[in-house]
């Protein structure tokens, strides 16, 4: 299970609302939403306002993600984030959209699934 006092998970649970940078230092988007991974407890995605005037949804992913700043900066490319799969509104994060994600973005394999940032101790 995460450490909640380190310093580099607390602060992705203040990351909603802040912008995301690529690994470029260009803005992607706003975060909406920060979900866990429900093994480790520890962030694996942000829900992202993209596209022209923040109206799609896209997962980005948080691996090696830091703050840069009152942003947060991650590993990915512009265009990676560009070309993943787009989210509906409400839009649950299941398994195998997970996996989907995880294969476009060349980050690893899914585990045993994310939640909403809360909803894992029950405040969701």
């Amino acid at each position: 299970m995460a450490d909640r006092e380190s310093p580099e998970v607390t602060g992705a649970y203040d990351w909603s609302g802040r912008t995301v940078l690529d690994v470029d230092g260009e803005k992607l988007g706003k975060i909406e939403a920060v979900y866990l991974d429900k093994a480790t407890d520890e962030p694996a995605w942000a829900l992202v306002h993209t596209g022209l005037f923040g109206r799609q949804l896209t997962f980005v992913p948080l691996a090696r993600a830091a703050p840069a700043g009152e942003n947060v900066g991650t590993q990915v490319t512009a265009e990676r984030v560009k070309a993943a799969p787009k989210v509906d509104p409400g839009e649950e994060l299941s398994p195998e959209r997970e996996a989907d994600l995880y294969r476009h973005y060349g980050t690893g394999e899914a585990t045993e699934g994310t939640e909403p940032e809360g909803e894992a101790d029950g405040q969701g």
